[in-house]
């Protein structure tokens, strides 16, 4: 039994005695992702470094990309700005802790996530 599950910006978070569950919620780009909608990878993935977060826009407007820990806390906005569409590449530095994070991109009325795990 949870003690608490909250929705966090496109997550599922459950919390109970055991442990913590994410779940996302939100769609996850990949092969299911629509010919020229919005997309993102991570790579590489698992990660000991620094990580490329891969994103392609369908159209131009505010872009936000936020990581989230397994507790559903945010932890890092590398992106929070209008964007041109089209393919990017944005950077995010190694000092993220080991563990496992949810990467959200949100852009305009979509959004996609990927899961992201870090080991040292």
């Amino acid at each position: 039994a949870f003690d608490r599950i909250e929705a966090v910006d496109g997550l599922e978070v459950a919390v109970s005695a055991t442990g913590v569950t994410v779940t996302v919620v939100s769609p996850v780009a990949g092969e299911d992702a629509p010919a020229g909608g919005l997309a993102l990878e991570v790579a590489p993935n698992p990660a000991s470094g620094p990580v490329a977060l891969d994103i392609a826009l369908p159209e131009a407007g505010p872009v936000r990309v936020a990581v989230y820990d397994a507790l559903g806390r945010e932890v890092a906005v590398p992106v929070d700005r209008e964007m041109p569409a089209g393919e990017h590449t944005i950077r995010l530095g190694g000092g993220l802790a080991p563990g496992v994070y949810v990467v959200r991109l949100g852009a305009g009325a979509g959004a996609a996530s990927q899961m992201l795990t870090v080991v040292r």
